[in-house]
């Protein structure tokens, strides 16, 4: 359980590889260090091959096999395997879902605590209070501690010392397609390798409509737990590192024609090892404060996928414990 991915990839692939294609894999999903993260923790899949089957490759196999027969069984057709977004982007995901919400959705309020009285939560707010049976929680983990201080001190405590990695997104915008950029999704680069960029991805050769016609776009990351200084950088500077790496690699050097630069000094959370021992204490603290319930990516897994499965599994367990 307190294997490191670094520990574990070494085992099952070797040290290089481990290195290099492992270090990828963790440069691009969570910016972090493998020496620290842990292995059950962020990559439960993985781990889980490794101590069903005793083999990633075997595991990976019996996996897609149950996977297969279950939709068959449900009368699903095969899974459709590629990228997939919404025309607009994936702001049209929670645009949507505010209109369903209509008058009930409300925005820039800012919640400041969250008490209770006997069976009712009391949430404060910068605005006006609202009571409620049950609350359910979907911020990053910090600011989750921050309004859980006074109902649960010890809640906080837990979820207040999760380590999130900083990371410089770059974007850039071009006019002309750029020829030398091949057409995928993207590089992710390993430590190690004299490239400071995380990677960079392509979201105009993966999806219509993020360039104008005929242009391309570039997102590039800088930053991540071994490189938290990046932040620090001036726009120019964070510029001049991607457009190295970019003429490194791939022969670019236009400059390009639109820039936005964004700094998110808590982007990623880190489940580091020790990670699931503090989930199942969260989880022992849950049960003191019935109606209290938490989602995000911090909890057991940073992906998209995985932040969407703890919102529905917060509200299957309302649905289960109001019926």
């Amino acid at each position: 359980i307190d294997d490191t991915a670094e520990t574990f990839f070494t085992r099952r692939f070797g040290k290089e590889a481990a290195q290099i294609l492992a270090g990828a894999f963790i440069s691009g999903v969570y910016a972090g260090d493998p020496s620290k993260l842990s292995a059950a923790a962020a990559f439960p899949l993985f781990w889980r091959f490794e101590q069903e089957k005793g083999s990633m490759i075997r595991g990976a196999l019996a996996f897609q096999k149950t996977k297969r027969k279950e939709r068959e069984l449900r009368g699903l057709p095969l899974k459709r395997h590629g990228l997939w977004s919404f025309k607009k982007g994936l702001g049209e995901f929670s645009k949507g879902i505010a209109g369903i919400l209509g008058d009930a959705y409300q925005m820039n309020i800012t919640v400041t605590a969250i008490l209770r009285d006997s069976k009712i939560y009391l949430v404060e707010t910068n605005m006006h209070n609202f009571k409620a049976d049950c609350v359910v929680i979907a911020t990053p983990s910090h600011e989750a501690a921050g309004i859980t201080r006074q109902l649960d001190k010890d809640l906080a405590a837990l979820i207040a010392d999760i380590e999130y990695a900083p990371i410089a997104s770059v974007h850039m915008g071009f006019n002309k397609r750029l020829d030398y950029i091949p057409d995928g999704y993207g590089f992710l680069a390993p430590r190690g390798q004299g490239i400071r960029t995380l990677g960079v991805l392509f979201p105009s050769r993966i999806f219509n409509g993020r360039a104008p016609t005929g242009g391309d776009l570039l997102t590039g990351f800088v930053g991540g737990i071994q490189d938290p200084d990046a932040l620090t950088l001036s726009d120019q500077e964070l510029l001049n590192i991607i457009q190295f790496d970019l003429e490194q690699l791939t022969g670019s050097n236009t400059d390009p024609e639109y820039i936005r630069i964004v700094r998110h000094p808590r982007a990623i959370p880190q489940l580091t090892v020790g990670h699931l021992s503090v989930m199942e204490n969260v989880r022992s603290r849950l049960t003191q404060s019935p109606g209290l319930f938490l989602a995000g990516n911090y909890l057991t897994g940073v992906g998209l996928k995985d932040a969407v499965a703890s919102g529905l599994k917060a509200a299957n367990d309302i649905i289960a414990a109001y019926k």
